[in-house]
């Protein structure tokens, strides 16, 4: 017969009910100095604009997050101008990323752009 200790069951337990992520863990010091996960930081850029629907269409400044297509991690925030601008910089390329811009006065639905891919 044989001894198990309590201290490996319990490694073990822990291993199977907390199993790491796929992914890097997202921390307060790569969000200071590089603005999201040191895994997504990168020589790339995604750039486009939020507008509210209409004849014609007017800019809106709001918050657009950007995650990854694959995994679902937030990479980073930023938020489009007055002029309804923005621009992820120093982004990873080659990775499937999706875009959501949230309208902060809850009179619209947020909006989804997926699939983007940032240009070098």
């Amino acid at each position: 017969m044989s001894h198990t200790s309590s201290r490996s069951i319990g490694s073990l337990a822990r291993k199977i009910l907390f199993p790491k992520p796929p992914y890097r863990a997202y921390n307060s010091d790569e969000t200071r100095r590089f603005g999201g996960p040191l895994a997504y930081f990168g020589n790339g850029h995604i750039e486009g604009t939020t507008s509210v629907a209409g004849n014609p269409n007017l800019p809106k400044s709001c918050p657009v997050r950007a995650y990854v297509r694959e995994t679902g991690q937030f990479v980073r925030e930023v938020t489009s101008s007055e002029t309804g601008v923005y621009r992820f910089e120093n982004i990873k390329v080659g990775v499937d990323y999706t875009l959501i811009a949230i309208d902060e006065t809850n009179q619209h639905n947020a909006v989804i752009a997926d699939r983007l891919r940032a240009k070098p």
